[in-house]
């Protein structure tokens, strides 16, 4: 499911409910965990935020992942679609797990 933003937010921590192909609630308490947000603003430039390297696993807890962001991480976005992009990587093994989703950001109406 898509997440709303609106510019000057100032809660707008990301949860994210990361289940596996059967539907399991991953436990990412092994994994190291990273998450960048990027798109394209409205005049068609590539727009990179910051690599948030804080985003926290919850156990078996829904939403087992979430990502941790300030209104001035979001702030500085102009209005537009953008793509999180969460990397939980297996410290075990080195093996990767990507999450995507869509990141809507739409100006204050007030």
């Amino acid at each position: 499911m898509p997440f709303q933003y609106a510019q000057g937010a100032t809660i707008p921590d990301a949860g994210v409910s990361w289940l596996d192909a059967n539907g399991n609630v991953i436990n990412f308490n092994a994994y190291n965990l990273t998450a960048q947000l990027s798109g394209r603003a409205p005049n068609g430039a590539l727009v990179t935020a910051s690599v948030f390297n804080n985003p926290q696993p919850n156990g078996t807890t829904l939403p087992n992942v979430t990502v941790y962001w300030s209104a001035t991480d979001l702030g500085s976005l102009l209005p537009g679609v953008y793509t999180l992009e969460i990397k939980a990587n297996r410290a075990i093994d080195g093996k990767n797990r990507i999450y995507q989703d869509t990141v809507n950001v739409t100006g204050a109406v007030y």
